[in-house]
């Protein structure tokens, strides 16, 4: 939530500065989206130091995916391009809805009864 709220305002900070400090001075000219850039840069920091590898075992890749998510949806809004976050957010959901039931799937596979060992007792 955070991160979604501070890439709105920085967008949002970005563009209106434009339009406000844009005719301020003669042949001054202003990129509204560097700052997004720099959004995308910082989140990608932060997303950097959440994964952790230990041995082969690697952690924190979704959480990662989800601050730099954030991130996207955040500068989206702020740039009033309200159609792609609604599309993005319903095309993550399905995504998430489908993950969950693959890895119900496989917990079901190796959850079976045929793989547990039986101990017979006499």
């Amino acid at each position: 939530m955070y991160v979604a709220t501070a890439s709105t305002l920085i967008t949002i900070v970005s563009i209106q500065s434009v339009l406000l400090y844009a005719g301020v001075r003669e042949h001054t000219m202003m990129d509204p989206m560097r700052l997004a850039a720099q959004i995308v840069t910082g989140l990608g920091f932060i997303g950097a130091g959440v994964i952790l590898k230990d041995g082969a075992r690697v952690i924190g890749l979704t959480s990662a995916a989800m601050i730099f998510y954030a991130g996207g949806i955040g500068i989206a809004i702020g740039a009033g391009l309200y159609t792609f976050v609604l599309f993005s957010f319903m095309v993550t959901n399905l995504f998430v809805w489908v993950g969950e039931w693959i890895e119900k799937r496989q917990t079901k596979k190796t959850n079976t009864p045929s793989s547990t060992l039986l101990e017979i007792s006499e």
